[in-house]
């Protein structure tokens, strides 16, 4: 399913199929913790499919002698 995401191409799994595909549990079987660890897993996998953006930016500090 698309939640109104930039990249469309790509289709983003729901949470609750993840944590299914992960952990051969239903979510409403974890606890807090549980759940808590793998919502990070999630974003952290979504993070790492997504393009990284690379800038050329050079960033100047200048120090004054007072």
């Amino acid at each position: 399913m698309l939640y109104g995401r930039a990249n469309k191409e790509q289709v983003m799994i729901k949470f609750s199929e993840f944590v299914q595909q992960t952990t051969n549990k239903k979510l409403e079987k974890l606890s807090d913790h549980a759940i808590y660890v793998q919502l990070l897993n999630y974003v952290k996998t979504l993070a790492a499919n997504k393009e990284k953006i690379r800038l050329n930016v050079r960033f100047t500090t200048f120090l004054r002698n007072f």
